[in-house]
């Protein structure tokens, strides 16, 4: 160790130095100082290329610097410590210069730790942040910190943004342009002289980083999915949140959100599910075709005789299969059980019964499944081409069973022939008296009943014939032959194609039956468009959604445009009957008034407190007219408005008679009673008040209702 003057001019400054910004302020009074007193403390240096490269003393170098400018007669050399010290060395005496500086900044910091662990490779961040008393994690963000661009450090040194909010731009590193990112969310910063931006803070960093974000990287969570994006995968079930491709941002100090970086990969995600979605939309299509043409095709039918026909009646379950009970006891023909479910005075139709264990299918209840919505889930036992009530789970003999389908229609034998009870009466009467003449009669109407019910059960023979020949005659795909007769229903359409968007708004030639307007509610007979229609009537799907369900969608606009007319006319005209028997009944009520009897004063409370006119929203009267004008209008309707004044009203009211004044406050009352709104509509208000009186309101009925 050895004090040598050095020229200042071949002082060099300590390779590992963090600080870079010198204050001109601490340079003046550090000189004047040095001029007045004197150098305190030598500086520590070593020898390198010829130069002196300083561990510290690098304000006390400036400051001899300025005064040889200032004071050229004052010498130029600058005592120095001159040892022999390493790079692990010098970077350790940088690191505590700075650390004993009272101004350091947090960025300085972190360039002299890293700097010292970097030229310290037996030092770890560990031991540096005991050292410092910090973290191990500070260490290694403080680090991360100057992996930054230097643009973006330029602006900590300037105190454009703090330390901490420029570790939270570390995250825009993953993303491509990043630097122009980072600064985008700088800019969002509110700023002195700024009124707007996000408040100048970790928080508020964040929420500009966030802000950068969803505008670049495509969402994982349904609510941060913006106006841009329709997120429809169940980004859990697929794992995305513990991608490596996933960034975390916080929109708010208490709120997070999920991005994904990977643009193609998330749209194949999209393009799956919208796939998926699509599959089960064609699939709830092809099962509505295959029951429609199961119903039209040819069902087993078998023909029985009356006494086996009322043995499979008395099984007839129909009613306690919905309930979950033990069914009656089912009938066996040619070996099999049978279960009715459905009589009429000609036919029977029957499931036959298996024990649980032999069946291999998808066992259903009555009752719906917690997860399953109560139409939807009818709907698909309707649907089912082998009968609602294919698999349904029932009990018989304190035993599961189930149902089994398609169902088998029972059809009761009738042969063309004539009671034999009957036959006696037909004798004539002449042949009665002839015992020869009368058997031989008689052999000849049984040989004629024997051969017409020969001929009768050939011809059910045949019958049964030709109906399995049909059925059989239908191909394998089913569907390829269905879709002739579905027609439209063997379309499905994607809301999404025909531009359906939040207000349910589909582009011109297409009608969402069941959208915001509830069209089906406003046609005479839905079910002419749900079950029947094959000119229009479209399945349809909404891609957009994670769990579409079904939709449905009408294209013969026409046709449902005159329907709903249809439905209007005839809602208007089933109302105007409704109030045309009103306004007769009211009518008569007030012909009858000759003075205000109980019946009529409790009329008069009632209108008081259900009246129309006692009702009033803040906009005034709900419905017709305010009193004053009604009662204008009655007694005086010439008067100009700007006439009308309250003493003149009731001076024409004293001079009506006591009956007429009655009638008057009759009708008044009956008025604020009735309905205003829609004809189509229109609700009889007055039932109470005419009953009372003892008059009732009689609706014609239309012809065509």
């Amino acid at each position: 160790m050895a004090i040598e003057q050095i020229d200042v001019e071949q002082i060099q400054d300590n390779p590992y130095q963090a600080r870079q910004v010198y204050h001109r302020q601490d340079i003046d009074g550090l000189a004047v100082s040095i001029k007045t007193h004197g150098l305190l403390e030598v500086p520590v240096g070593r020898r390198r290329d010829g130069n002196i490269e300083l561990a510290f003393g690098h304000l006390r170098k400036r400051a001899f610097l300025k005064l040889t400018k200032e004071y050229p007669k004052m010498s130029s050399k600058m005592p120095v410590d001159i040892r022999d010290l390493t790079d692990e060395e010098m970077a350790l005496f940088a690191l505590e210069e700075n650390l004993r500086r009272r101004d350091i900044t947090p960025i300085e910091v972190a360039r002299a730790v890293d700097n010292y662990l970097t030229h310290s490779p037996d030092k770890t961040e560990m031991e540096v942040a005991k050292q410092l008393n910090m973290t191990q994690g500070n260490v290694s963000n403080m680090r991360r910190v100057l992996e930054l661009p230097a643009k973006i450090l330029e602006k900590v040194d300037q105190g454009r943004i703090t330390f901490t909010q420029a570790r939270e731009l570390i995250m825009l590193q993953k993303l491509d342009n990043s630097e122009e990112l980072m600064l985008t969310a700088i800019r969002g910063i509110r700023t002195e002289g700024r009124g707007y931006g996000h408040a100048d803070t970790v928080e508020g960093m964040q929420a500009c980083i966030h802000d950068v974000i969803s505008n670049r990287c495509r969402p994982l969570d349904i609510e941060y999915q913006g106006y841009r994006w329709d997120l429809i995968f169940d980004t859990r079930a697929v794992g995305c949140l513990n991608c490596e491709k996933m960034v975390r941002t916080h929109p708010t100090k208490s709120a997070t959100a999920h991005y994904w970086l990977d643009d193609k990969c998330w749209n194949r995600h999209q393009e799956e599910q919208r796939a998926k979605v699509s599959a089960e939309a064609k699939a709830r299509m092809e099962a509505d075709i295959l029951r429609r043409v199961t119903e039209l095709a040819p069902k087993p039918i078998i023909h029985v005789e009356l006494e086996k026909f009322s043995e499979i009646e008395a099984s007839y379950s129909g009613d306690r299969i919905s309930k979950d009970v033990a069914i009656r006891k089912p009938s066996v023909f040619e070996g099999k059980q049978y279960t009715a479910v459905g009589i009429d005075s000609k036919s029977i139709q029957a499931y036959q019964l298996l024990p649980k264990e032999e069946f291999t299918g998808e066992v259903r209840s009555y009752r719906v499944p917690k997860e399953r919505e109560d139409e939807e889930y009818y709907q698909s036992l309707r649907d089912d081409p082998n009968g609602f009530y294919h698999g349904m789970l029932v009990k018989h003999r304190k035993s599961d069973h189930v149902l089994v389908g398609p169902p088998v229609s029972f059809v009761l034998k009738t042969a063309d022939v004539k009671p034999a009870s009957t036959i006696s009466q037909e004798i004539p009467q002449e042949l009665g008296e002839k015992a020869d003449e009368t058997d031989k009669w008689m052999e000849r109407q049984a040989e004629a009943l024997e051969a017409r019910a020969d001929a009768r059960d050939r011809e059910l023979e045949a019958e049964k014939e030709t109906a399995l020949a049909e059925q059989e005659a239908i191909p394998e795909d089913i569907l390829s032959l269905a879709r002739e007769k579905a027609g439209t229903r063997a379309e499905v359409l994607d809301l999404k194609d025909i531009g359906a968007g939040y207000y349910q708004e589909v582009r011109q030639g297409y009608a969402l039956l069941d959208g915001f307007d509830r069209a089906l509610e406003h046609i005479v007979d839905p079910d002419e468009c749900l079950e029947r229609c094959t000119h229009g009537f479209h399945f349809a799907f909404d891609s957009r959604q994670r769990e579409p369900r079904t939709r449905y969608v009408c294209s013969d606009t026409k046709c449902l445009t005159n329907k709903k007319a249809a439905f209007t006319r005839a809602k208007n005209a089933e109302g105007q009957a409704r109030k045309n028997a009103e306004r007769k009944a009211i009518k008569q009520a007030i012909a009858q008034t000759t003075t205000l009897d109980r019946p009529r004063i409790k009329l008069i409370l009632l209108a008081q407190v259900d009246g129309s006119h006692i009702t009033k929203h803040y906009y005034g009267l709900t419905d017709g007219k305010n009193p004053e004008t009604w009662l204008w209008e009655k007694l005086s309707a010439g008067t100009p408005a700007i006439e009308r004044k309250d003493e003149d009203l009731f001076k024409r009211i004293d001079k009506l008679p006591d009956e007429e004044l009655a009638r008057l406050v009759v009708e008044f009352m009956f008025y604020y009673l009735t309905d205003k709104g829609d004809i189509g509509r229109y609700e009889i208000g007055t039932t109470r008040p005419l009953n009372w009186m003892g008059i009732g309101v009689n609706v014609e009925q239309r012809e065509d209702t």
